[in-house]
Formats: C-alpha cells, sequence, structure tokens
C-alpha cells in the first residue's frame, strides 16, 4: 500500500458509523472511537505505569482494518463463530499490506497478553461504557443497555486482572 493509499485508507474511517444496525441518536465513526480511546489511555497514564508509546500504537491500530471490512455488528460476530474466524482470516489478509507498526499493534490488540495491550482492551470497554451511557441519556435504543452492561462487566473484569498485577 502506497502512502497516499494508507492516508486515504484511514480517512475512510471517519465515515464508518459503529453499531450500524442498531437505531442509535448519534452516530459514532471508527474514528472517533479510536480518537477516545487514545485519550483515556492518557489518563490511565496518571494510575498506571506503562509504555505509553506502545499502548498507543495499539489502539490507534485496534479497529483500523475496519477502513477494510466496515464495523461488522458484535452480536453477529459473538453468535456466529464460524463468521468470526471468517471475518479474522480476511483481517489477516488486508492486514499485510499496512504498515509494520499497525500490524504489531493489530497483533497485539488480538493476543491481549502485555500490559498494554490489556489497557487498550479496558479502555475499548470504558469508551463502549461511555456511547451506551449517552445514548441512553438521550433515549436512544434500549440495546445500549446491553452495551452498558457488557461494558460494566468487561471493565470489571479488566481492572481486577490489571490491580492484581499492578505495576
Amino acid at each position: 500500500m502506497t502512502e497516499e493509499e494508507y492516508y486515504e485508507k484511514i480517512y475512510s474511517l471517519c465515515y464508518i458509523i459503529r453499531y450500524g444496525n442498531i437505531p442509535r441518536i448519534k452516530n459514532e465513526s471508527v474514528a472517533e472511537h479510536t480518537f477516545l480511546i487514545c485519550a483515556l489511555l492518557l489518563q490511565l497514564n496518571e494510575e498506571y505505569i506503562f509504555d505509553l508509546g506502545k499502548a498507543l500504537i495499539i489502539a490507534t491500530s485496534h479497529d483500523i482494518l475496519e477502513a477494510d471490512t466496515s464495523d461488522i455488528c458484535h452480536t453477529l460476530k459473538r453468535d456466529n463463530q464460524e463468521l468470526y474466524e471468517a471475518i479474522k482470516k480476511a483481517e489477516k489478509s488486508f492486514a499485510i499490506h499496512y504498515p509494520s507498526t499497525v500490524r504489531y499493534g493489530i497483533e497485539e490488540y488480538d493476543r491481549n497478553d502485555t500490559w498494554e495491550s490489556k489497557l487498550v482492551h479496558l479502555c475499548d470497554a470504558m469508551q463502549c461504557l461511555q456511547t451506551a451511557n449517552n445514548e441512553l441519556k438521550v433515549g436512544g435504543n434500549q440495546y445500549f443497555n446491553e452495551v452498558k452492561e457488557n461494558s460494566e462487566y468487561r471493565i470489571k473484569i479488566l481492572r481486577k486482572e490489571l490491580n492484581e498485577i499492578k505495576r
């Protein structure tokens, strides 16, 4: 992928709307979601000691392949293992065209076995909770109650895990 193609590809994340199959009050692009995760990491840097640069690479990269696949709803991937595996396979074929730093960030996020990747997963859950709370506050779809509950559960589990190995 040329530099120009890469710039064009990542810009498309501004147009890819999360929760696309759910009626909602406020659209949120993948680019907005990624920015908010990065901003949350900046705050967590006050609480935890970690390699902020590495975490920002992971956060920036974690959903970048949605420029190729779009945002496939969580419930569809969760409820259909074969589809989930096919999506992961497709993502790998797209990933080889991205810069090595992006590929590294994607792999770290998917493995979720480093301090920084776990923090990015925490920020992802926090940002999903942020979206759910906003949608519910302005009278959005009740599906966001499920997003809220799942996000709160993920946050609780990840915080516990991080606090047990806090450094």
